[in-house]
Protein backbone atom coordinates (compact mmCIF):
# COMPACT_ATOMS: atom_id res chain seq x y z
CA UNK A 1 0.00 0.00 0.00
CA UNK A 2 1.41 3.45 -0.86
CA UNK A 3 1.84 5.76 1.53
CA UNK A 4 -0.45 8.33 -0.29
CA UNK A 5 -3.42 5.70 0.87
CA UNK A 6 -3.02 6.13 4.26
CA UNK A 7 -6.72 7.09 6.18
CA UNK A 8 -7.26 10.31 7.03
CA UNK A 9 -9.27 10.70 10.06
CA UNK A 10 -11.34 13.65 10.98
CA UNK A 11 -14.17 15.05 13.21
CA UNK A 12 -16.17 17.90 13.05
CA UNK A 13 -19.04 19.31 14.79
CA UNK A 14 -22.39 21.42 14.31
CA UNK A 15 -21.90 24.08 17.47
CA UNK A 16 -24.93 25.55 19.33
CA UNK A 17 -25.47 29.45 18.38
CA UNK A 18 -28.40 30.59 20.85
CA UNK A 19 -29.17 33.38 18.67
CA UNK A 20 -28.65 34.67 15.41
CA UNK A 21 -25.26 36.75 14.82
CA UNK A 22 -23.66 38.55 11.99
CA UNK A 23 -21.05 36.95 9.50
CA UNK A 24 -17.82 37.93 9.11
CA UNK A 25 -16.32 39.66 5.65
CA UNK A 26 -13.27 37.73 5.61
CA UNK A 27 -13.87 34.11 5.24
CA UNK A 28 -15.02 31.87 2.00
CA UNK A 29 -18.32 30.06 1.85
CA UNK A 30 -18.27 26.55 0.81
CA UNK A 31 -14.50 25.52 1.33
CA UNK A 32 -13.59 21.93 0.52
CA UNK A 33 -11.86 19.77 2.90
CA UNK A 34 -8.31 19.41 1.62
CA UNK A 35 -8.86 15.40 1.16
CA UNK A 36 -11.34 15.82 -1.33
CA UNK A 37 -8.56 17.84 -4.07
CA UNK A 38 -5.99 16.04 -3.42
CA UNK A 39 -7.83 12.54 -3.97
CA UNK A 40 -8.52 14.21 -7.62
CA UNK A 41 -4.87 15.04 -7.97
CA UNK A 42 -4.44 11.64 -7.11
CA UNK A 43 -6.32 10.48 -9.67
CA UNK A 44 -4.36 12.51 -12.37
CA UNK A 45 -1.00 11.44 -11.46
CA UNK A 46 -2.30 7.26 -11.23
CA UNK A 47 -3.28 8.23 -14.90
CA UNK A 48 -0.49 9.19 -16.41
CA UNK A 49 1.32 5.98 -14.53
CA UNK A 50 -1.35 4.65 -16.58
CA UNK A 51 -2.85 2.96 -13.29
CA UNK A 52 -6.26 3.87 -14.07
CA UNK A 53 -7.59 1.38 -11.67
CA UNK A 54 -6.00 3.45 -8.86
CA UNK A 55 -7.38 6.37 -10.09
CA UNK A 56 -11.06 4.97 -10.65
CA UNK A 57 -11.21 4.35 -7.06
CA UNK A 58 -9.79 7.84 -5.78
CA UNK A 59 -12.33 9.32 -8.16
CA UNK A 60 -14.91 7.63 -6.30
CA UNK A 61 -13.58 9.21 -2.86
CA UNK A 62 -14.43 12.43 -4.59
CA UNK A 63 -17.74 12.10 -5.63
CA UNK A 64 -18.93 9.06 -3.53
CA UNK A 65 -21.95 8.86 -5.46
CA UNK A 66 -23.46 6.05 -3.58
CA UNK A 67 -23.69 5.05 -0.04
CA UNK A 68 -25.59 3.18 2.05
CA UNK A 69 -26.78 4.36 5.76
CA UNK A 70 -28.37 3.02 8.65
CA UNK A 71 -29.75 4.37 12.10
CA UNK A 72 -28.58 3.46 15.24
CA UNK A 73 -30.40 4.52 18.57
CA UNK A 74 -29.38 5.25 22.40
CA UNK A 75 -31.98 6.09 25.40
CA UNK A 76 -33.87 7.82 22.13
CA UNK A 77 -37.85 6.67 22.53
CA UNK A 78 -40.06 5.18 20.13
CA UNK A 79 -41.88 8.07 18.71
CA UNK A 80 -38.64 10.54 19.42
CA UNK A 81 -36.82 7.88 16.77
CA UNK A 82 -39.80 8.72 14.33
CA UNK A 83 -38.44 12.06 14.34
CA UNK A 84 -34.85 11.57 13.70
CA UNK A 85 -35.53 9.50 11.01
CA UNK A 86 -37.91 11.81 9.12
CA UNK A 87 -34.73 14.77 9.95
CA UNK A 88 -32.18 12.27 8.02
CA UNK A 89 -34.47 11.88 5.16
CA UNK A 90 -34.96 15.33 4.90
CA UNK A 91 -30.77 15.90 4.83
CA UNK A 92 -30.81 12.78 2.67
CA UNK A 93 -33.16 14.12 0.37
CA UNK A 94 -31.59 17.98 0.68
CA UNK A 95 -28.44 16.58 -0.80
CA UNK A 96 -30.09 14.61 -3.25
CA UNK A 97 -31.95 18.03 -4.92
CA UNK A 98 -28.32 19.90 -3.92
CA UNK A 99 -26.31 17.46 -6.51
CA UNK A 100 -28.25 15.56 -8.80
CA UNK A 101 -29.48 12.06 -9.79
CA UNK A 102 -25.60 11.06 -9.74
CA UNK A 103 -26.05 11.11 -5.84
CA UNK A 104 -28.07 8.19 -4.41
CA UNK A 105 -27.77 8.06 -0.59
CA UNK A 106 -29.44 4.39 0.43
CA UNK A 107 -30.90 3.88 3.56
CA UNK A 108 -30.76 -0.07 4.91
CA UNK A 109 -31.83 -1.71 7.61
CA UNK A 110 -30.25 -1.79 11.03
CA UNK A 111 -28.49 -5.38 10.40
CA UNK A 112 -27.03 -4.73 7.11
CA UNK A 113 -23.52 -3.22 6.05
CA UNK A 114 -23.66 0.35 5.36
CA UNK A 115 -20.78 3.04 5.19
CA UNK A 116 -22.46 5.58 7.44
CA UNK A 117 -23.67 4.85 10.47
CA UNK A 118 -26.22 7.88 12.10
CA UNK A 119 -26.61 7.60 15.82
CA UNK A 120 -29.20 9.60 17.89
CA UNK A 121 -28.80 10.10 21.46
CA UNK A 122 -29.87 12.51 24.28
CA UNK A 123 -26.50 13.94 24.43
CA UNK A 124 -23.24 14.95 22.42
CA UNK A 125 -19.73 16.28 23.47
CA UNK A 126 -16.93 17.07 21.52
CA UNK A 127 -13.67 17.55 23.37
CA UNK A 128 -15.77 18.33 26.32
CA UNK A 129 -17.93 20.59 24.58
CA UNK A 130 -22.10 20.54 24.30
CA UNK A 131 -22.60 20.06 20.68
CA UNK A 132 -25.32 19.35 18.16
CA UNK A 133 -23.63 16.50 16.62
CA UNK A 134 -20.28 15.21 14.98
CA UNK A 135 -19.01 13.06 12.46
CA UNK A 136 -15.89 10.82 12.35
CA UNK A 137 -15.16 9.71 8.88
CA UNK A 138 -12.36 7.47 7.06
CA UNK A 139 -11.78 8.00 3.28
CA UNK A 140 -9.05 6.59 1.65
CA UNK A 141 -7.41 3.82 -1.65
CA UNK A 142 -6.95 0.11 -0.18
CA UNK A 143 -5.45 -2.19 -2.87
CA UNK A 144 -3.32 -1.59 -5.56
CA UNK A 145 -1.00 -3.90 -7.23
CA UNK A 146 -1.96 -7.05 -8.19
CA UNK A 147 -5.20 -6.42 -5.74
CA UNK A 148 -7.74 -3.73 -8.01
CA UNK A 149 -7.95 -0.78 -6.01
CA UNK A 150 -10.80 0.58 -4.53
CA UNK A 151 -12.23 3.26 -2.20
CA UNK A 152 -12.48 2.26 1.42
CA UNK A 153 -15.04 5.41 2.95
CA UNK A 154 -16.63 4.84 6.01
CA UNK A 155 -18.42 7.74 8.79
CA UNK A 156 -20.11 7.80 12.21
CA UNK A 157 -22.56 10.09 12.56
CA UNK A 158 -23.62 11.45 16.14
CA UNK A 159 -26.57 13.67 16.69
CA UNK A 160 -28.11 15.30 19.30
CA UNK A 161 -31.68 14.44 20.49
CA UNK A 162 -31.97 17.11 23.70
CA UNK A 163 -31.12 20.33 24.19
CA UNK A 164 -28.18 21.04 27.40
CA UNK A 165 -31.03 23.11 29.04
CA UNK A 166 -33.30 19.80 28.39
CA UNK A 167 -35.46 20.41 26.13
CA UNK A 168 -36.36 18.56 23.08
CA UNK A 169 -34.49 18.81 19.99
CA UNK A 170 -37.14 19.93 17.34
CA UNK A 171 -37.16 18.11 14.35
CA UNK A 172 -35.69 21.11 12.26
CA UNK A 173 -32.82 21.50 14.59
CA UNK A 174 -31.88 17.74 13.87
CA UNK A 175 -32.45 18.30 10.37
CA UNK A 176 -29.89 21.53 9.97
CA UNK A 177 -27.77 19.07 12.11
CA UNK A 178 -27.67 16.10 9.56
CA UNK A 179 -27.80 17.71 6.09
CA UNK A 180 -24.07 19.41 8.19
CA UNK A 181 -22.46 16.27 9.14
CA UNK A 182 -23.24 14.82 5.64
CA UNK A 183 -21.96 17.57 3.92
CA UNK A 184 -18.30 16.74 5.99
CA UNK A 185 -18.84 13.15 4.83
CA UNK A 186 -19.34 14.84 1.48
CA UNK A 187 -16.06 16.79 1.33
CA UNK A 188 -17.35 20.45 2.84
CA UNK A 189 -15.71 22.37 5.59
CA UNK A 190 -17.41 24.20 8.45
CA UNK A 191 -18.41 27.89 7.83
CA UNK A 192 -18.54 30.56 9.88
CA UNK A 193 -21.46 32.10 8.15
CA UNK A 194 -25.12 31.66 10.51
CA UNK A 195 -27.68 30.56 7.36
CA UNK A 196 -25.21 28.15 6.19
CA UNK A 197 -26.18 24.12 6.07
CA UNK A 198 -22.19 24.43 6.78
CA UNK A 199 -22.27 27.15 9.68
CA UNK A 200 -23.52 26.72 13.14
CA UNK A 201 -26.77 25.88 14.28
CA UNK A 202 -29.03 28.72 15.48
CA UNK A 203 -31.75 27.43 17.55
CA UNK A 204 -33.66 30.15 16.38
CA UNK A 205 -33.15 30.05 12.94
CA UNK A 206 -31.99 26.49 12.23
CA UNK A 207 -31.61 26.33 8.02
CA UNK A 208 -33.70 24.67 5.80
CA UNK A 209 -31.55 24.93 2.24
CA UNK A 210 -28.61 26.18 1.20
CA UNK A 211 -27.26 29.43 0.35
CA UNK A 212 -26.62 30.52 -3.22
CA UNK A 213 -22.83 30.29 -3.38
CA UNK A 214 -22.33 26.93 -0.58
CA UNK A 215 -22.28 24.67 -3.00
CA UNK A 216 -19.98 26.22 -5.99
CA UNK A 217 -16.68 24.36 -4.90
CA UNK A 218 -18.23 21.39 -3.97
CA UNK A 219 -20.25 21.14 -7.51
CA UNK A 220 -16.79 22.60 -9.13
CA UNK A 221 -14.71 19.90 -7.77
CA UNK A 222 -17.05 16.98 -8.89
CA UNK A 223 -17.57 18.03 -12.07
CA UNK A 224 -13.83 17.69 -12.58
CA UNK A 225 -14.01 14.57 -10.69
CA UNK A 226 -16.60 13.17 -13.73
CA UNK A 227 -14.70 14.98 -16.49
CA UNK A 228 -11.30 12.69 -15.04
CA UNK A 229 -13.42 9.46 -14.88
CA UNK A 230 -14.63 10.08 -18.49
CA UNK A 231 -11.16 10.53 -19.39
CA UNK A 232 -10.32 7.06 -17.66
CA UNK A 233 -12.86 5.34 -18.96
CA UNK A 234 -11.93 6.49 -22.45
CA UNK A 235 -8.72 4.52 -22.51
CA UNK A 236 -7.99 1.41 -23.34
CA UNK A 237 -7.22 -0.88 -20.42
Amino acid sequence: MKARRLLILVAAIAAFVPGHAGNGTVSVRGKLLPDLPEHLEYAEKDIQRGEFSDALAHIDLVLMNHMRYRFSFEKVSEEKQIECVAAFRDAVALWERALGKELQLEEVAVDQPAEIIVTFQPNVKQQGNEVAGYVTWRRRVVGGGSVPARMDMSADVRVRTVMPGGETMLLEHMRHTCAHELGHVLGLDDSPFYGDIMGPLDLKHPVTDFEATELESLRAVRAEAEQVREQVLSKPH
